[in-house]
């Protein structure tokens, strides 16, 4: 009997007691497994074997009923890393998943102020695109989940333009200056008032 994890090349067969040769069965993992051994009885008996290949032996000159369990064991887990870029950050910065049978969350994206989303990379942020969308859940390989580094990429919005006006009867240092959304620093203006006249205030759009 094959356990979870894997198959084996001959499930039962009929001998005669005394002058049957048993054939026996070979254990084969499946993808995300290793054969760990047989036993006798149930999956948790007596250990007879730690060849994927087992042959039952004679017990006094004679065949005995039996039944053999190959077990098996799936590998280690693999880590998945999501990395945020410059201008955002990402829901889960990584998980751990059995390579067979764990079940991916993934991660989702989100902008700071200033940035937009652009889209998910692999093994680099110029890495291959694998995803547009802000969510993104790493889909098995070949029916195996795969270690590997996500990254989220964003892009800085578009400058935004400072203006600066003098009224009548003074002058700006400064009459304008274009910014990055999220990574600029405006350097400002200074007033001076004109011969005559005395600097008030600043006001904003009128």
């Amino acid at each position: 009997v094959a356990g979870t994890g894997g198959t084996v090349s001959r499930t039962s067969e009929s001998l005669a007691p005394a002058t049957g040769v048993a054939l026996g069965s070979t254990a084969t993992p499946n993808d995300g497994y290793l054969f760990s051994n047989w036993t006798v009885g149930s999956p948790t008996g007596t250990v007879v074997s730690s060849d994927p290949t087992f042959v039952p032996q004679k017990v006094g000159g004679l065949n005995v009923a039996a039944t053999y369990y190959a077990n098996f064991t799936e590998l280690p887990n693999i880590t998945i890393n999501y990395v945020a870029g410059t201008g955002g950050v990402v829901s889960r910065t990584s998980e751990s998943l059995a390579p067979a049978t764990g079940t991916a969350l993934g991660s989702t994206a989100t902008a700071n102020a200033g940035y937009s989303f652009v889209n998910w990379t692999v093994g680099s942020p110029t890495g291959t695109v694998v995803s547009t969308s802000l969510t993104y859940v790493p889909p098995k390989v070949d029916g195996l989940n795969v270690a590997a580094t996500y990254y989220a990429n964003f892009a800085e919005n578009a400058n935004v333009t400072i203006n600066y006006v003098a009224g009548t009867g003074g002058v700006v240092k400064r009459t304008s200056e274009s910014l990055a959304r999220g990574s600029g620093t405006a350097l400002g203006s200074t007033a001076t008032a004109n011969a005559g006249y005395s600097f008030v205030n600043w006001t904003v759009g009128s």
